[in-house]
């Protein structure tokens, strides 16, 4: 519940136009939590219901993650040699 809780907390902040970021240790914490609640449920049904987002997440970014379409989410700045 409190995981839950959490969640929802920081839906409602990172919507568009965001006022934080969720880091790297929501992910771990997400991850781990989902990882153990499948394995300790033996339940694979439920863990591959928790990661179909995840897998739809990835199969959007393949064109993203093999270059075949430019991602502007991570620009670098450009270096002016004046």
């Amino acid at each position: 519940l409190p995981f839950l809780a959490v969640s929802c907390a920081l839906l409602k902040l990172n919507w568009h136009p965001a006022k934080i970021f969720v880091g790297d240790t929501y992910c771990y914490f997400a991850g781990m939590l989902f990882a153990v609640a499948g394995i300790l449920g033996h339940n694979a049904k439920t863990l591959l219901l928790f990661f179909v987002p995840q897998i739809l997440n990835f199969i959007y970014s393949i064109p993203q993650l093999f270059k075949l379409v430019p991602c502007p989410r991570h620009r670098m700045p450009g270096y002016d040699l004046a």
